[in-house]
């Protein structure tokens, strides 16, 4: 008894002895393999995020995408869209001069008629008398020579039988006021160019003779005539001056159609009616005064011949600037195309001067009118007709009802993306889908459009989910045709374009932009900017692990604004100044202890900040102790954390050791009682 007492005793004083420093071995052991392990769940959590965000990049990108093209469409929209309504907005123009200029040869023709024949007169008899003559005499044409026209009642007293008595009347002040105006009403003689005075007072003239007896009595008030002598003035120019003296400028030889395109080409190649321009806003009053720029011929008149004016507006010819084809060629001569402005000068005849006008005309047209007539036009500015213009090429594949780009807009961007699938829902069949509804589908501020982040997932789900089909197609009240054409072109476009494009516009593959993605979320917090995971990639697992602290540096301890560049020199596996490899990790626990070290890896990481290692260096103990601690309970499925484990296990492995040893130290005192 007493000896084998005394066997076991010693057996356990040196077990117990072995298991009081094996406790503290064994949670050194749990301490160290943490440390060590930390580059492996670095690598690890990469590994896991970055297929995640692989999958999600795509939708999270779409909308973006979309309303990329969509920005890239409306600018080009915006400079095209004056060059194509060239053409019709200078048709338009002269039309609209066409239906006025018989007014104005009309009107101008007789105010200069009255004015030569008062001021040929008023040099032999003095102004008084010659408008005294002009209005009441009855022989006014044969006192001074029958190359002058007749006055007033000169005119009346010859449709009388010319027997030199009709004496009309006017007084001194009716002379006065009806040649020069007065108050509201306007003088025949005011304007001589355009003859607008004069005009004047035929509309005024004709809207009495339509019933407007108010203004009858303030045209006598203000003129001082009688509503006779008034009368017979308005007849005297109708049926005299213009059927007689202006006719006989250019009758028998034209119409007074013909011979308002003629005054219409001079005009615009020379100024000649109007030597600084014509305003605008006299045939429109929706347009602001003094819009001039219409004519090419102004401040210097170009000498271009008729004939070629009547080439030059010819919208059958396909190079003339008023042919949507031929307008593209002007274009291409104001941006200098030397080959392109010698054919044009061949074409019309023109020389490198008169050339040059009018490509310095055609450009100022298209920048200044254009944009000004087109409002006056629609109500419209031109971002905004841009807009209408790009919603109608997506939903329908027309612009204004024309296939103007057939290909789509994908196809101007690059012959790359030529063919299906098309960026236009519109293609190759048109959509039907209103304006409004389309303007709705593009609304970024709509939870559920695909231009939202939030509902280009809602979309995308609806693929194959009846029940957000519906609630679809209640939001936009579209048809479910519509819906399903709608879903099948997203599906196709998010699957071919996205990835294309994300490459087109930013050169990197979806994988390369995962990789980036994670290296912005680890060191900032954010992906492009937005905060995607604000509790960080380890809150999206199961179990999560939730922080603080996180995964992420930028979490933690807040935006480091780490480069891509330095992100990769930090993640390097194969750098020994990483956070990933075995001697890298080893460096970062010693640099708080050695400038060296420390020196050392800011340089061999892409020269990192003071402050980046700061932010580093504070967040990866924290990262090594409560985060690699938790993930390695997972991986080795232990029943606790290791650093809790190895406490336990010293603890209880010192505790075990020392009971031991006692035990066996009271055996060996009882080996030795007899």
């Amino acid at each position: 008894m007493s000896k084998s007492k005394l066997i076991i005793g010693i057996i356990l004083i040196v077990v117990g002895g072995v298991l009081i420093p094996t406790g503290f071995f064994v949670n050194q052991m749990f301490v160290d393999q943490i440390a060590e392990g930390v580059p492996d769940a670095l690598l690890a959590i990469e590994e896991e995020a970055l297929p995640s965000l692989e999958e999600q990049l795509p939708p999270l990108a779409t909308p973006d995408v979309l309303l990329g093209v969509e920005d890239g469409a409306l600018t080009s929209l915006e400079a095209q869209l004056p060059v194509l309504t060239t053409p019709a907005v200078l048709d338009g123009l002269k039309d609209e001069f066409l239906a006025q200029l018989p007014f104005i040869i009309n009107g101008s023709g007789a105010a200069l008629a009255i004015n030569q024949t008062i001021t040929g007169i008023a040099g032999i008899i003095g102004f008084p008398a010659a408008k005294d003559q002009f209005f009441n005499s009855p022989t006014f044409q044969a006192d001074y020579g029958y190359i002058t026209p007749q006055g007033v009642s000169d005119y009346y007293d010859t449709l009388m039988g010319d027997y030199d008595v009709v004496n009309l009347g006017y007084t001194v002040t009716a002379q006065n006021n009806l040649l020069y105006g007065v108050g509201p009403l306007p003088g025949l003689i005011t304007d001589i160019e355009l003859g607008m005075g004069l005009l004047g007072y035929m509309e005024l003239y004709l809207n009495v003779s339509l019933g407007d007896q108010t203004l009858n009595q303030t045209m006598q008030l203000y003129y001082n005539a009688t509503w006779g002598q008034l009368e017979a003035l308005a007849g005297y120019i109708s049926n005299y001056l213009w059927e007689v003296v202006v006719k006989s400028t250019y009758s028998p030889q034209y119409t007074i159609e013909q011979y308002a395109e003629l005054v219409f080409y001079a005009q615009w190649a020379n100024a000649s009616v109007v030597e600084d321009g014509i305003d605008l806003s006299l045939f429109k009053d929706t347009l602001p005064p003094d819009t001039k720029g219409f004519e090419a011929g102004v401040p210097n008149p170009t000498n271009i011949t008729i004939l070629t004016c009547m080439a030059l507006w010819d919208d059958s010819n396909s190079s003339s600037f008023v042919n949507d084809s031929g307008i593209l060629v002007w274009v291409g001569a104001m941006q200098g195309d030397l080959t392109l402005r010698g054919y044009l000068m061949g074409i019309f005849s023109l020389n490198s001067t008169q050339l040059l006008i009018l490509l310095d005309w055609l450009g100022s047209f298209m920048t200044i009118l254009v944009p000004l007539l087109l409002f006056d036009e629609t109500g419209y500015t031109v971002p905004e007709l841009a807009q209408f213009a790009f919603y109608e090429q997506w939903a329908n594949g027309t612009i204004q009802g024309a296939a103007v780009l057939p290909g789509g807009f994908l196809n101007e961007l690059s012959a790359d993306f030529a063919g299906p699938p098309y960026f236009e829902v519109g293609l190759p069949s048109p959509s039907g889908l209103s304006l409004t509804e389309t303007m709705n589908l593009w609304d970024e501020a709509n939870a559920y459009t695909f231009v939202n982040m939030n509902g280009i997932l809602v979309w995308l789900e609806a693929i194959t989910n009846t029940t957000l089909q519906s609630t679809l197609i209640t939001t936009f009240g579209i048809s479910a045709g519509e819906l399903t054409v709608l879903l099948t072109w997203l599906g196709a476009f998010f699957t071919v374009r996205v990835p294309q494009l994300i490459f087109y516009e930013t050169g990197y593959t979806v994988p390369e932009l995962a990789q980036i993605a994670f290296y912005e979320q680890w060191a900032d917090g954010t992906i492009q900017g937005l905060s995607i995971l604000p509790d960080g990639f380890l809150s999206e697992r199961d179990p999560p692990i939730e922080g603080p602290p996180y995964f992420e540096v930028g979490l933690t301890e807040g935006p480091t604004g780490l480069t891509a560049s330095q992100c990769d020199a930090l993640w390097d596996e194969t750098s020994e100044y990483s956070l990933v490899s075995a001697s890298g990790i080893n460096k970062w626990y010693q640099a708080e202890s050695s400038s060296t070290t420390y020196d050392d890896l800011r340089t061999h990481n892409d020269d990192l900040s003071a402050v980046q290692m700061t932010k580093i260096l504070d967040w990866l103990p924290k990262f090594r102790d409560e985060i690699v601690n938790a993930l390695a309970k997972e991986e080795l499925g232990l029943p606790m954390e290791p650093y809790a484990l190895g406490n336990t296990l010293l603890i209880a492995l010192g505790a075990g050791g020392g009971t031991l040893a006692v035990i066996g130290i009271v055996l060996l005192i009882l080996s030795k009682r007899k």
